[in-house]
């Protein structure tokens, strides 16, 4: 009787711990997550880029196809970088190298990868899977001409990116809270070997931690002021 109590009670004890056991969010998996009104996300990104990486906590405010703001910082938690698009103007502030850039219209310049369609990246980072996130040279117009050292070098005096920019060039896999961007083939990979992976290509990963639809934030979160003595050219 006592062996069968024991047996029956491990049984019990394996059923309670499944059961509670908290659920695991797939973000990208194939069924699509409704767009939120408005949300922010937090989470990871691992740049990959001449065989040197760097590792990104990352803050995303959105309220699609309207506005949004991501917040990159870097170790010890110093600010990286800020994006702020809104009215369908965007602008850029690196901190670490006192840069900045702004323009126009739905393609925005990202460091080393060029110009990035905004509504496309946005999805990425609410869970929405996107085939590229590459933008039309015609789309990409600066109000202001970025400076030569942060400009991509396929960019054209005015700012505008020709078809080689690097995000058009590489594909998207989708692993459960991970989007990957690279110009290798990523399907082979696993979480466990993610950084090893962007160690071999040029690549952007991202990881979703969380989305909350419920976040509330101050309107200064929609201003993005030019700092005086950064580097940009009229």
């Amino acid at each position: 009787m006592r062996i069968k109590f024991l047996i029956i009670s491990a049984i019990c004890y394996l059923l309670l711990s499944c059961a509670q056991k908290p659920p695991v969010n797939s973000f990208f998996d194939e069924s699509k997550i409704p767009l939120a009104d408005s949300a922010k996300v937090k989470a990871t990104i691992l740049v990959s880029h001449n065989n040197s990486k760097e590792k990104l906590s990352a803050v995303f405010f959105a309220v699609p196809n309207k506005k949004y703001r991501l917040e990159l910082s870097g170790t010890l938690g110093f600010s990286a970088a800020s994006l702020l698009w809104a009215d369908g103007k965007w602008s850029a502030v690196f901190p670490q190298d006192n840069r900045y850039a702004e323009g126009a219209g739905d393609c925005v310049y990202l460091p080393i990868y060029g110009g990035a369609d905004i509504h496309k990246f946005a999805s990425l980072f609410l869970g929405q899977r996107v085939e590229n996130i590459s933008c039309s040279s015609k789309d990409f117009v600066s109000t202001d001409a970025i400076s030569t050292d942060a400009a991509p070098k396929d960019a054209d005096k005015k700012g505008a990116l020709t078809k080689d920019a690097a995000f058009s060039n590489l594909k998207i896999e989708y692993r459960e809270n991970f989007a990957v961007l690279s110009q290798d083939d990523s399907k082979n990979y696993s979480q466990s070997n993610l950084q090893n992976f962007s160690q071999n290509a040029d690549s952007l990963i991202i990881e979703i931690k969380s989305i909350d639809s419920k976040a509330v934030w101050k309107n200064s979160v929609w201003n993005l002021p030019k700092p005086e003595g950064y580097k940009y050219e009229n």
